[in-house]
């Protein structure tokens, strides 16, 4: 559903890849956002399902975006962005 309070995630995908979920999308009468929302949604319940133990930290992690990266010198960066 559409809210201005809603987040923004753009990203590159291969061109070839790009027309699966709109065809999958019109297999399944949704968008192809609607789409891609239901597949990020579905990965996240079967994770949280095999990770119990994390799901709480899953939960508590809802107000803000925790980011991980590899910096140039490869050395794991996390930095968090408070909603």
């Amino acid at each position: 559903m559409r809210s201005k309070n809603n987040k923004r995630l753009g990203i590159e995908i291969d061109p070839k890849l790009h027309c699966k979920p709109h065809h999958i999308a019109d297999c399944e009468g949704r968008s192809a956002n609607g789409q891609l929302l239901y597949l990020i949604r579905k990965r996240i319940r079967k994770f949280e399902a095999e990770n119990s133990e994390r799901k709480k930290a899953l939960e508590d992690a809802s107000g803000m975006c925790r980011r991980i990266f590899r910096s140039p010198a490869k050395q794991l960066v996390y930095f968090s962005t408070i909603n």
